[in-house]
């Protein structure tokens, strides 16, 4: 088919993720948006095949592309999935949305047509009234549905009305397969749901959200829980911990590669230069803000020479310094799998609390109104709460903090990945000597931000949909519902007053 055609001329992984999940999945919907596709169902599903195989070809080279993989194409990326739409299961919301908002239309310019269509439709001789209804009663088998779509207005944008049904639908979907999936998984759909940010990134220019293939390749695997490497024959199962680790070569692993990035053994030479670009990100977005910021600074206690990783000068609420340290961590522990599922953001809280431990009793010993912020951040690119208000604070200062606030999150999702990626499939071991600050606080950065690395990652492929999201009416002002897609955007710790567009529109 023409997908594959046309993917297969793209060299990079990067741009054919981006044109399946902004052209290629939405090129049916207004045909769907102009009749009732439903009863083609079939021919929808062969579509749909064509994405999830398209897909499947980025993950060459990795394991098995499993059933549970081929459901997490078509959820959305805020929900733990990729966000490749299915044409097939967007069916009746694409014509409902467009039927609907047609009526009101009309009935606004003649009343007296709505009169002679009821009298039609109750003949039995309006098809596409029919269709109308049809389509209502499949979709109100999804709790909450009947609420939803009695709120639906002239107000209400049919795209944005299709959104809001969607989103509501797969949520419920994803809350009924979250119930028979084992507890790995549901840590692995929990932490993507939360950090939607790399596969989210809109085509633009700025070299530092260019994400390689190999990259990109072991990112998806994570986030579809396809294995990192085939599993040997001899041990079959993906969960069998006796795979090779990359970290230090003894075989305790899974398929998955679950433990090596804590690897004891395996030593920091990634895992530190991992840590410092994270800072690095922090440091620099911060002095593009105009915030004065200092990376590696001196120990503010004359006693002590615990450091932080950065210093923000006059930030904090009591307009003293903020102090940041970064720690990373593995999510994906195989003695860890059922108290993260259980309470997701558990290993994320445990680490802040390590950092506040350490250096909290430092960085208020010469003020006691300095604030201290632990960043924690896992190998799928979650942020703990902590690291979240750090970052909350820094994009406050921008002109746009939604914007900043997507470029900063999908900046930070870039470093993680690459590393992640060089951890799992590179071939540095052992432990390197830790390098002094100033050495490490000395090496260039990134070039600095122009206006256009910004505002490009928040602008779709779509641009009618980019401004029918952005206007804000009807079910999106102020006393509408809350529905999952806004749920998804708060589990993922975007506050509701710079909430970023990869959590709110993935």
């Amino acid at each position: 088919m023409a997908i594959g055609t046309r993917s297969a001329n793209q060299s990079s992984k990067q741009h054919k993720l981006i044109m399946l999940r902004m052209s290629f999945c939405r090129k049916v919907m207004h045909i769907q948006r102009l009749v009732p596709t439903s009863e083609h169902a079939d021919v929808l599903r062969d579509y749909d095949d064509c994405l999830v195989a398209a897909v499947e070809d980025l993950l060459v080279g990795r394991g098995r592309f499993t059933d549970l993989a081929k459901l997490k194409v078509h959820i959305p990326a805020a929900l733990g999935g990729l966000g490749v739409d299915s044409a097939a299961a967007r069916a009746d919301a694409c014509y409902y949305s467009s039927f609907t908002s047609a009526y009101f239309r009309l009935a606004a310019i003649d009343p007296d047509w709505v009169g002679s269509l009821h009298e039609t439709a109750a003949a039995g001789l309006h098809a596409p009234f029919a269709a109308l209804s049809a389509a209502r009663s499949r979709l109100c088998t999804t709790p909450g549905m009947q609420a939803l779509l009695q709120k639906l207005s002239v107000h209400d944008r049919p795209r944005r009305a299709q959104g809001k049904i969607m989103n509501l639908k797969l949520a419920a979907e994803v809350a009924d397969l979250l119930r028979t999936l084992p507890a790995r998984e549901v840590t692995v759909f929990n932490a993507s749901a939360e950090a939607p940010h790399l596969v989210s990134i809109s085509a633009g220019g700025d070299p530092n959200l260019r994400v390689p293939n190999d990259v990109l390749t072991t990112h998806l695997a994570m986030r579809l829980s396809v294995t990192q490497i085939i599993p040997s024959p001899f041990t079959g199962a993906a969960t069998t911990t006796s795979e090779r680790c990359p970290a230090c070569g003894e075989h305790h692993v899974n398929a998955h590669l679950d433990g090596s990035l804590s690897c004891g053994p395996g030593g920091t030479a990634l895992t530190t230069p991992w840590h410092d670009d994270i800072a690095r990100v922090f440091h620099h977005v911060a002095r593009c803000v105009g915030i004065p910021a200092t990376l590696e600074p001196a120990s503010v206690d004359a006693d002590s020479n615990i450091r932080t990783d950065i210093r923000l000068s006059g930030v904090s609420t009591r307009r003293a310094d903020v102090y940041a340290d970064v720690i990373t961590y593995e999510l994906t522990q195989p003695d860890t799998y059922d108290k993260e599922a259980a309470q997701p953001g558990r290993s994320a809280d445990r680490a802040e609390v390590v950092k506040f431990n350490k250096h909290f009793a430092s960085v208020v010993a010469s003020n006691r109104k300095n604030e201290l912020k632990p960043v924690a951040v896992s190998e799928y690119g979650t942020v703990g709460p902590q690291g979240m208000e750090l970052v909350d604070i820094i994009v406050s200062r921008a002109h746009d903090p939604t914007s900043m606030k997507t470029y900063m999150m999908r900046r930070l999702a870039v470093v993680t990945a690459t590393h992640t990626h060089r951890r799992l499939h590179g071939r540095v071991r052992g432990h390197v000597p830790l390098r002094p600050a100033a050495e490490r606080a000395a090496d260039p950065g990134p070039p600095d931000l122009v206006a256009d690395d910004v505002t490009e990652q928040t602008a779709s492929a779509d641009d009618a949909m980019t401004m029918e999201e952005r206007e804000g009416v009807g079910l999106g002002a102020g006393d509408a519902a809350l529905v999952p897609d806004d749920d998804g955007a708060r589990r993922g710790g975007c506050a509701a007053r710079g909430a970023c567009a990869g959590c709110a529109g993935a």
